[in-house]
């Protein structure tokens, strides 16, 4: 806590600064050499100032001593004195008059930011204003971090025109002229309201450079958050040791008090990473030694995106998610169908989540919602992709030459559904042409030589198939043929034995399960098929390709044990020669 201002700790401070201001500058001076500063009483701390890069002169080798300070230029020079972090400017400006391209653009944000200075109450600056001596003293008492609040009412102001001095400028100017950073004018007077010049600006940046390293206080500069449990706090100097208790977080709005789990320091010592549980969309004060700065987090924000038929992931802006399937769910949009789904993956450094669903429905439109407070929609592109072609002739067929023969063609998705229509024209068809064959494309007409047989492919992208049409000299005749709609692959190798094997699956406790199987192979455990039990039979490759446990059975009758979620699964035994068991249903409802 800063304690009220003293005397004696301003007679400290001033012995402080007369060691420091006394000492003799090097023998190089700066490269930059004034032409109108030689007789100016603030000569020697102008120099000192620009070999610091603090300051610079207004062109033509002058630096216009006696000219009067604009806010902008003031600006700069306080955040330099600072050593401000001016590298985080906002993309959208807080002052109208001081847009990006201005030249003092990230000094005047650095010191808004850290709470040092503020517009004119029309939403500008007043770059281009100058500034008065009085609101020198509070710049300046502002940046120090000195108590004002503990300090007020309890400084003499011994000026003729004390009473000229603003309310809120009073204790500003006495704790100044205490600290020994501005002093009156001739015929002890204090000129409250006079522009200050650019050389008084530089003696008493100057002075305060020294006034800060003898007080030796870190102050807090500003802060930012993070994501939804941390934020970073900037200091002005290298902080050893900070604790939780030496911090205060509250929500502006409320005042209410933000517990502090932990806090991590940069290399520096300078930022600290103070993990803290915060909400989306909320101001906060952050108060250390006195000063408050203020932060916002992000507000509330999703985002799904389509990865496959199976597959949705989920991020998350302003929200920690949780691994809790209850605090998800699923929709078809503008319908209450709900749809199922399990957690593949949570990823808490990026905040994404992956849901494996038992089943998207090709082009159609659905809703996740978290914890009923936020939500995204997406747009389901599963069925839309071809997974297969197929072209065939008729069950039963004689030509001869110049006879036709009509062809199908079949295109279907994932789900075996055909999606033919619109795609003939983007078939590419290739047949033999040199005999007087022809195919009409069109109609899928294909017209032959006698006794000789054909082959007719079809190519849809990376897909294709091949029919033979053979051509006799009997008879004529064609029927179209019905063409059985290509399923998933299924095992390359069918059982050897007809026997299924035994699952056993039994509840340990909440929500963990054990299986286990009387023959060596493996158990598979996978979600609901959209509220819709799984087909009678099977196969281990459609297993392999949906399941989300897939566990090695070595020995008959070893189990294991597996944490499930809330929702629907189906688990399966299959044996060494792949036969597959019967599923056996297990349900948690929250």
């Amino acid at each position: 806590m800063r304690k009220p201002i003293q005397t004696k700790m301003g007679l400290l401070l001033s012995s402080l600064l007369l060691t420091t201001l006394a000492s003799p500058m090097g023998a190089s001076a700066s490269a930059v050499q004034f032409s109108d500063i030689k007789n100016s009483y603030a000569k020697d701390a102008v120099q000192s100032l620009v070999e610091k890069g603090i300051i610079n002169g207004v062109g033509d080798g002058r630096f216009d001593p006696a000219g009067q300070i604009k806010r902008a230029d003031f600006a700069i020079i306080l955040a330099k004195t600072l050593d401000l972090d001016v590298t985080s400017a906002p993309a959208e400006a807080t002052f109208s008059d001081v847009p990006s391209s201005h030249y003092s653009y990230k000094f005047v944000e650095a010191a808004a930011k850290a709470g040092l200075i503020s517009g004119m109450g029309d939403g500008t600056f007043g770059a281009g204003s100058s500034l008065s001596r009085q609101d020198m003293a509070v710049l300046f008492t502002r940046a120090l971090g000195a108590d004002m609040e503990a300090a007020k009412g309890k400084q003499n102001l011994s000026f003729a025109d004390a009473g000229a001095i603003a309310d809120y400028a009073k204790d500003s100017v006495a704790y100044v002229v205490e600290l020994g950073l501005i002093s009156g004018n001739p015929g002890n007077s204090f000129n409250p309201q006079g522009n200050a010049e650019r050389q008084q600006v530089a003696l008493v940046a100057s002075k305060f450079l020294g006034v800060k390293e003898a007080i030796g206080k870190a102050m807090i500069t500003d802060a930012g958050a993070v994501n939804g449990t941390s934020f970073n706090v900037h200091f002005s100097k290298a902080l050893e040791d900070l604790k939780a208790t030496d911090m205060e977080v509250t929500v502006k709005a409320t005042g209410e008090s933000v517990d502090i789990s932990t806090i991590n320091p940069d290399a520096s010592n300078k930022s600290y990473t103070v993990e803290a549980k915060l909400e989306p969309g909320t101001t906060y004060q952050v108060t250390y030694d006195e000063r408050t700065v203020e932060f916002t987090t992000a507000p509330a924000e999703m985002t799904a995106s389509f990865v496959d038929a199976e597959t949705v992931k989920v991020a998350f802006q302003g929200i920690k998610p949780t691994g809790l399937l209850k605090d998800y769910a699923m929709k078809v949009k503008g319908t209450e169908e709900r749809v199922a789904f399990t957690l593949l993956s949570l990823s808490p450094s990026t905040s994404t989540v992956t849901l494996r669903v038992a089943k998207l429905s090709p082009a159609k439109t659905y809703v996740i919602s978290y914890k009923d407070s936020v939500m995204a929609e997406f747009v389901s592109d599963a069925g839309t992709t071809p997974v297969s072609i197929d072209v065939a002739t008729p069950s039963s067929f004689v030509v001869h030459a110049g006879d036709s023969i009509a062809l199908t063609l079949k295109v279907m998705n994932v789900y075996g559904q055909d999606i033919s229509a619109g795609k003939a024209e983007q078939v590419e068809w290739s047949y033999p042409t040199d005999d007087g064959s022809s195919f009409d494309t069109a109609a899928l007409k294909f017209t032959g030589m006698s006794g000789k047989t054909y082959k007719i492919t079809a190519k849809y992208g990376e897909l294709s198939d091949t029919v033979e049409v053979p051509f006799n000299s009997v008879s004529s005749g064609s029927s179209q043929e019905e063409v059985i709609v290509v399923e998933p692959p299924i095992d390359a190798l069918p059982p050897v034995d007809e026997v299924a094997p035994t699952l056993t699956a039994v509840s340990v406790t909440g929500t963990t399960y054990s299986f286990s199987s009387n023959e060596v192979g493996k158990i598979y455990v996978t979600t609901d098929f959209g509220f819709i039990d799984p087909p009678a039979q099977v196969t281990q490759l459609q297993l392999e390709e949906h399941a989300f446990v897939k566990q090695e059975i070595l020995s008959p009758n070893a189990s294991f044990e597996r944490v499930l979620d809330y929702g629907t699964f189906y688990a399966f035994a299959v044996d060494a020669a792949g036969n597959v068991s019967p599923w056996t249903r297990i349900q948690f409802i929250d």
